[in-house]
């Protein structure tokens, strides 16, 4: 039985190499790497839309909430598109083809790793834009999708009627508030 938390961290990212990145996203951050400021204002969603968006896809029967786990001793690798995923594309497929992980990409992060070659095990999406579809459009059906519920409708529409295996949950989302 496992008694600790297994953890692994990539190569931390160069301090010009987040710098630049910060630079090139009009962020800016203080000297404990803190976001001072956000380069843009209201979110492309409003709060309301959002809980609309909640409600109507917590109600889909067609889409089946996410099993929970109990304990998997497998770790929870996230790959979210960044400065240094070129980088680290080896590692990434070594843990995407690894009994030991469980590899979760997100939004169009999964078009890129297929691209190249790399298949990862799941497929996740927290945004509730509708533009979100079109990081839907890559040709492999076989990748569960994890949908959450302030997700657009489009989202879980485009999913059944394209054969994807998609699963539902309750996520936080980025309000002003």
């Amino acid at each position: 039985m496992q008694t600790g938390i297994n953890v692994q961290i990539a190569r931390p990212i160069a301090k010009d190499e987040i710098s630049e990145w910060h630079k090139k996203q009009g962020l800016t951050v203080d000297s404990n790497g803190e976001f001072t400021a956000m380069p843009y204002g209201e979110g492309p969603v409003t709060r309301d839309a959002i809980l609309e968006q909640v409600a109507l896809n917590s109600l889909r029967r067609d889409v089946p909430n996410l099993r929970t786990r109990e304990y998997t001793p497998k770790i929870m690798v996230y790959v979210g598109g960044g400065p240094t995923i070129k980088t680290l594309l080896d590692e990434i497929k070594h843990k995407c083809e690894s009994p030991l992980y469980d590899v979760f990409a997100s939004n169009k992060t999964v078009s890129y790793l297929l691209s190249q070659g790399i298949k990862p095990n799941f497929h996740l999406i927290v945004d509730p834009t509708e533009k979100k579809v079109k990081d839907l459009e890559y040709d492999d059906d076989t990748i569960p999708l994890v949908l959450g519920l302030q997700c657009h409708p489009a989202l879980f529409d485009f999913a059944k009627e394209h054969g994807r295996k998609v699963e539902k949950f309750l996520a936080a989302s980025i309000t002003n508030d």
